[in-house]
């Protein structure tokens, strides 16, 4: 049998912001998002948690905007704010209300050259919709996305 596919987050870079769309059940709740550098010793970048936004229930937030690190309805624990441009490739991670955990790199160059419309996403798979990144996990069908 082989290993499942890894989740694939969705990103969009526009006008010096970074939006990020991570995979969600609806009755789960992000609690914590990490971005950090993909490189050993994976300095940690950002760090926030304890939301119960609209951010947290959808899983999409703003990340970096105009050299801040946030992330809309989260509040900072570890900012690295020494650091005024982001890397290539940044790698992002999460923990849910459930104690479910995920990460993916992304590929912010890659994501700031696409176009993707209102709503969708760059990732590593093509052009998303929110809809079809949350479709990734097996949410539980009476309360699925």
């Amino acid at each position: 049998m082989s290993d499942p596919e890894p989740l694939s987050f969705g990103v969009r870079v526009t006008r010096g912001k970074v939006e990020v769309k991570v995979p969600v059940c609806k009755d789960e709740q992000i609690v914590e998002i990490t971005a950090y550098l993909p490189e050993p010793p994976q300095d940690v970048l950002f760090k926030a948690a304890n939301s119960a936004g609209t951010a947290a229930q959808n899983g999409a937030f703003t990340l970096w905007q105009d050299g801040v690190w946030k992330a809309d309805g989260f509040s900072p624990r570890e900012v690295d704010q020494a650091r005024a441009e982001l890397p290539d490739v940044l790698d992002v991670g999460y923990l849910d209300s459930k104690g479910g955990k995920a990460g993916d790199a992304l590929d912010l160059k890659a994501a700031a050259a696409a176009t993707p419309s209102d709503g969708s996403y760059w990732t590593r798979n093509g052009i998303r919709t929110a809809e079809a990144i949350d479709r990734q996990l097996k949410c539980n069908s009476s309360k699925t996305n």
